[in-house]
């Protein structure tokens, strides 16, 4: 009849909305990955990789608003270029973790990002925090946040992140120990009283 005609040219309508959203997003991040399999584009810094990865999750999720606002004035050297494709790893898993994650503003929906970079002199710390309601019971949540250091700690996470895959935690812990060859000292967890989750790592 014909409220399901309308139901399935409105459905054709999506299917073909959410093809070309995604072929946007797929050649974005197919040019960002092909400049990343160049090495001799040029060095970057780290403000740079965090836009670029921050600009991927908002591609992926145009249906989010992502809020990210210094805690401090950003310091970085410069970053060898053919390490972009790591550093891009690193900061999208960040913002997948806060994308699925995050508890959004009630007002506005917008998911509130507050971020910390420095990187001189080889070390290199990233601080990124995000709201989450801990009013409610969060116990399960804390005792996943403790399986996860866990992992770290044990070197476990390898088993997570299978060849390519994986994401979140144990995938930034692959990228910055097995592809950057980096010593990592990485913290996270919640701030109760100030209801947030942040994360740090130092490398």
């Amino acid at each position: 009849n014909l409220n399901n005609k309308n139901v399935v040219r409105d459905l054709h309508q999506k299917i073909n909305e959410a093809e070309t959203d995604m072929q946007n997003v797929l050649e974005k991040i197919c040019y960002w990955f092909q400049r990343s399999n160049e090495s001799k584009h040029n060095d970057f810094d780290l403000q740079f990789a965090f836009k670029l990865g921050l600009q991927t999750i908002e591609n992926m999720h145009p249906e989010k608003r992502f809020v990210a606002v210094e805690i401090e004035p950003a310091i970085s050297d410069k970053i060898p270029g053919d390490h972009l494709k790591s550093y891009d790893g690193i900061f999208y898993n960040l913002f997948d973790n806060i994308y699925k994650k995050a508890t959004p503003q009630l007002q506005n929906g917008e998911i509130n990002i507050r971020y910390s970079l420095r990187n001189v002199d080889g070390k290199t710390r990233i601080y990124i925090e995000n709201d989450y309601d801990c009013s409610k019971d969060i116990s399960i949540d804390v005792e996943r946040v403790n399986r996860a250091k866990a992992l770290v700690r044990t070197g476990e996470y390898l088993e997570k992140v299978k060849g390519e895959g994986g994401t979140g935690i144990p995938k930034i812990c692959k990228i910055i120990t097995y592809d950057l060859n980096r010593h990592l000292d990485i913290d996270f967890g919640y701030k109760m009283d100030e209801n947030q989750f942040f994360m740090e790592i130092q490398f």
